[in-house]
């Protein structure tokens, strides 16, 4: 079997993903998570996802230049509207705010609506540690990744979790 280096995967998936329409730091961001993704064996959230999001991508379905907004906030919680934005940027965004939050407070909570499909929930969990936390992720997204702007459907509850300290000793639970 022929292996794809995984920078030029990443490349490939940036260079789809923009000639869709998707902006550049939205489309590298998305393209690092799938192929992150496919180096844990974790096929059905890798690259092949990209074929699920063209047609949505194409048809407006996302609302790509959103960054999505703070709907509320304690010290140690937030409220974040996703609108209709690329699930993996919003998911960002949240990981970042939670991440903020914590290293003030020492917990940060946020919880995320109107948003899209996450990718690996793994990937936002391991963006935490990263950065010296905790890192829990919950949702409750469609069991394929459909669009918020779609009738909602029942979805699984995906989740990751990463203690620290970072790799290569973590203990994790996907």
């Amino acid at each position: 079997m022929d292996l794809i280096p995984a920078a030029q995967l990443e490349s490939f998936s940036r260079a789809i993903l923009g000639a869709a329409g998707m902006p550049a730091d939205r489309a590298a961001l998305v393209a690092r998570s799938l192929v992150a993704a496919n180096l844990r064996a974790v096929d059905s959230h890798g690259v092949q996802l990209i074929a699920q999001y063209l047609p949505h991508l194409e048809a407006g379905f996302f609302n790509l230049a959103t960054d999505g907004k703070v709907i509320s906030e304690t010290p140690t919680t937030m409220v974040y509207d996703g609108e209709n934005g690329v699930g993996q940027w919003i998911a960002a965004m949240a990981a970042d705010h939670a991440i903020r939050l914590a290293s003030r407070a020492g917990l940060g909570m946020v919880t995320v609506r109107n948003s899209n499909h996450i990718g690996m929930a793994a990937f936002w969990a391991l963006r935490m540690v990263e950065r010296g936390q905790i890192g829990m992720i919950f949702t409750n997204g469609a069991s394929r990744p459909i669009p918020s702007a779609w009738p909602c459907q029942a979805g699984s509850v995906p989740r990751g979790c990463w203690i620290w300290p970072p790799p290569p000793w973590p203990w994790a639970r996907f």
